[in-house]
């Protein structure tokens, strides 16, 4: 973990509520701790707070960042989360001691990417997990910070009939495995599109579904054949290191700062 963001005397936690998994990040004098949970479409807070709670105790003086898949306004609290309904109202600071951050998934991932950009960088994070999740950083502004609900990358259209989230999404791959091909080819329509929107100078990948065989490599095929050559060839599209930890580390990043 950065130095400049490990606050001294303080335990520093970040905590990834997805759609399949709670996965919980600690780094304390032993280095890194992970911790996983299976979680569902029926988790609400009490079930979640089941798994943290007992880990928190005796951890010194924690400082904890939790990353939601789903809206969240400006004070913390979740206003829409398909992904888990149970958590629509939650205000996680109101419940856990020591929280100092709740953001949205792809805003957490997107605080790894930025972290490894310039200053006035414009960079995108998107997440393929059992939703779409996404997130943009404009000439060094994270776009959240001004218009909390940006970004809803998974509720866009695609075709005549269908949204991102429909097309794309993990829970789609999981439901007919048969569909990767047609998964990864909307997967990819969906990266071409903030390509064309935004110009950006990175577009970091992360969450589940790219371990699907074929799924990353189609989409990516896709996205070569779709986007336009001139912005391809001044973005550069990768994996995130760690893709797996990178939505914890990253609500722990937000909460360090």
């Amino acid at each position: 973990m950065p130095d400049h963001i490990q606050p001294p005397g303080h335990t520093p936690v970040g905590i990834d509520i997805g759609g399949t998994k709670l996965l919980m990040v600690v780094y304390g004098d032993e280095g890194q701790q992970v911790y996983r949970f299976s979680t569902g479409k029926g988790a609400g807070p009490e079930t979640l707070l089941g798994h943290v709670l007992p880990l928190l105790e005796g951890l010194e003086s924690p400082v904890i960042g939790v990353a939601i898949p789903g809206m969240v306004d400006a004070a913390g609290r979740v206003r829409d989360c398909d992904v888990l309904p149970g958590l629509v109202g939650w205000e996680p600071a109101r419940w856990l001691p020591n929280v100092k951050a709740v953001v949205n998934d792809g805003e957490a991932a997107l605080e790894v990417v930025a972290a490894g950009a310039g200053a006035d960088a414009t960079v995108a994070a998107i997440g393929i997990g059992t939703g779409i999740a996404a997130a943009f950083q404009v000439a060094g502004r994270r776009l959240r910070r001004y218009r909390p609900y940006a970004a809803e990358l998974g509720f866009a259209p695609y075709g005549a009939s269908m949204t991102f989230d429909e097309a794309a999404s993990g829970a789609t791959v999981a439901a007919d495995p048969g569909k990767v091909a047609e998964a990864a080819e909307a997967f990819g329509a969906a990266l071409v599109t903030v390509l064309h929107l935004m110009h950006p100078e990175v577009i970091g990948l992360y969450g589940g579904t790219l371990k699907w065989p074929g799924y990353l490599e189609g989409a990516l095929a896709a996205y070569e054949r779709r986007g336009h050559p001139l912005l391809r060839g001044q973005c550069r599209v990768e994996v995130l290191p760690e893709a797996d930890l990178v939505v914890a580390k990253g609500a722990m990043f937000a909460a360090c700062s």
